[in-house]
């Protein structure tokens, strides 16, 4: 198998690599958004009766 002369300018070129490396980043984001979120948003507010 031969690999072809100008394989580093092709993986830019390639639409499949790019966005391969989309959903890498967007799978990534997915992950570390909940993470990411202020506390205030994800606790429950509790009720205090008198």
């Amino acid at each position: 198998m031969k690999l072809i002369a100008g394989w580093r300018r092709m993986l830019l070129r390639v639409w499949s690599i790019r966005l391969l490396l989309l959903a890498g980043a967007l799978s990534a984001l997915e992950f570390a958004l909940p993470y990411l979120v202020t506390p205030h948003l994800t606790t429950a507010t509790t009720v205090t009766e008198d």
